[in-house]
């Protein structure tokens, strides 16, 4: 069995940013939204689960501040 290789965050994003403190609406496509349900006890990302925000949702949260 393969096992997994470890990689720095940004070889898998553009960016993290801390949302707007509100669940943002849901859409069948767009940006990806993590949330603290997608990180497991030992600190992986699950992907199993993931939802989309609209593209309108998206620069409410870019404006919120992040890096």
């Amino acid at each position: 069995m393969n096992q997994p290789i470890s990689r720095p965050i940004r070889d898998y994003c553009l960016g993290i940013y801390d949302g707007p403190h509100a669940t943002p609406k849901e859409s069948d496509d767009g940006p990806v939204f993590l949330g603290i349900k997608n990180i497991t006890d030992e600190g992986r990302l699950d992907f199993s689960e993931i939802r989309h925000v609209s593209e309108a949702e998206y620069p409410k949260m870019d404006a919120a501040g992040g890096s």
